[in-house]
């Protein structure tokens, strides 16, 4: 989703883009670039799970407490820019993937969140790493995206596997006498 929203933003007048992604993965080896996305997104996984148990706590409805991280996440996401509008493209975009990061916790728990966040921080590292069109970095980035394919395959074949599973035969209901 930040990939989506910073591509949407470059349509919009006013979006200052950033490089220092791209900066970052210059300067950062391979283990680096695996850890930081390793440890980014079991914090941001922790984030997650805590403000949601935190609203379930005091008994928030489910779906106002999930409205209110989308848009807390959208808010954090657009105060780099100076105009309103590509601020604007950018909160939605962020505030959506907030919004999936929320039901994927409230659906499927931390571990699925924090893959996913995994997953999502190596798809960003790999596209940085592409644009700067270098060999060497191609092929770090060609490897990421092999890593969130495993990832996403692995998950595919648990989902299939479930879903090919036989229900069990439903009883007749006895009769009581």
């Amino acid at each position: 989703m930040s990939e989506f929203a910073d591509s949407a933003a470059l349509q919009v007048a006013g979006f200052e883009p950033s490089i220092s992604r791209e900066l970052n993965v210059v300067d950062a080896g391979f283990g680096s670039m695996l850890g930081d996305t390793l440890s980014t997104s079991a914090f941001l996984a922790l984030g997650v799970a805590f403000l949601i148990e935190v609203f379930d706590r005091f008994r928030v409805n489910p779906i106002v407490s999930t409205l209110v991280f989308s848009i807390a996440a959208g808010i954090f996401a657009g105060t780099d820019q100076e105009t309103i509008l590509p601020a604007l493209v950018l909160a939605s975009g962020f505030g959506l993937a907030g919004l999936i990061a929320a039901l994927l916790y409230r659906r499927r728990g931390f571990l699925a969140t924090w893959i996913a966040g995994m997953a999502s921080g190596w798809l960003t590292t790999a596209m940085a790493l592409r644009s700067l069109e270098d060999q060497e970095l191609m092929r770090l980035s060609n490897f990421l995206v092999t890593i969130v394919f495993v990832i996403a395959a692995t998950g595919a074949w648990g989902v299939g596997r479930r879903l090919l599973q036989k229900a069990p035969a439903l009883q007749p209901i006895a009769r009581r006498s």
